[in-house]
């Protein structure tokens, strides 16, 4: 794990310290148990809000958190299953339904559809449903998930992490679930948006709520090892800013506890 002296955002060392986390954390146990040991702090940088956690696992760590982090032995459910559990939820409890529901309502003329780090593949057989038309390609590095989203949904697959050049075609609309706030490189993800998205069309971002350290407690799952970062409103729009973006829709949802922000991009440059 490595020690993060100032602000991954603004670079400032001015923080306050939000919490210490003494709990267990089933997923630095992944890497390996004796991260526990360790003391884990979130902080808050006093300069631009930017909340951020020290120490955090390093890239190197990661790659193996994320390696087994889908794996059955630690989720209890194979791919397969999982897909086919959370496809049979109705449309009026699907969260991920609505999600769907809510792009529909705010973007129009969809003829091409990236899902960054697709998973189980449950965004894109909705969105699928929702523009039946499109084309779409799912972005997924754990070779069992990916197999499974193209042997259930008949669709391309690629196998990596999101950055430049991995991605050669250009979409209409580009969704990330719960991406972001776990790459440790902050630009490299809009970076590749910038190649991937056509002028006039749109990305959405669902991330994490800083609203959820008001609501739970410290060793809610949320606020695990896998979580670098907690982007405010303010945040995410700057980023957008910077590499061609304007803000068109946003909307704060909670399921099952947990408070996420939507936003709505759409490409301007």
């Amino acid at each position: 794990m490595i020690d993060i002296k100032k602000c991954p955002y603004c670079s400032s060392q001015n923080r306050s310290l939000i919490a210490e986390q003494t709990h267990e954390d089933k997923y630095l146990a992944l890497v390996d148990k004796e991260l526990n040991q360790k003391r884990r702090f979130l902080y808050k940088c006093e300069q631009c809000d930017f909340i951020y956690r020290s120490p955090m696992v390093s890239e190197e760590e990661a790659r193996v958190l994320y390696s087994k982090y889908r794996s059955f032995e630690f989720r209890k459910i194979t791919p397969s299953d999982y897909f086919d559990k959370m496809t049979a939820i109705p449309e009026s409890e699907s969260e991920t339904y609505a999600k769907a529901k809510y792009i529909k309502e705010n973007i129009q003329n969809i003829h091409s559809i990236l899902d960054i780090g697709c998973g189980g593949g449950i965004f894109l057989y909705q969105l699928n449903k929702i523009f039946p038309n499109s084309y779409i390609l799912g972005l997924e590095p754990n070779s069992d998930y990916a197999k499974m989203v193209r042997d259930k949904m008949n669709i391309d697959v690629v196998e990596d992490f999101y950055k430049e050049d991995n991605i050669e075609k250009i979409f209409d609309l580009t969704v990330s679930t719960d991406v972001i706030e776990h790459i440790h490189d902050l630009d490299i993800f809009w970076k590749a948006t910038i190649n991937n998205i056509h002028k006039g069309k749109y990305l959405f971002l669902e991330i994490p709520s800083i609203d959820n350290f008001e609501h739970l407690d410290i060793s809610h799952d949320v606020f695990e090892s896998p979580h670098l970062y907690f982007f405010d409103k303010e945040h995410i729009i700057e980023f957008g800013i910077k590499y061609g973006f304007e803000l068109i829709s946003d909307k704060k949802v909670v399921n099952r506890e947990v408070y996420k922000d939507w936003y709505i991009f759409k490409k301007i440059v």
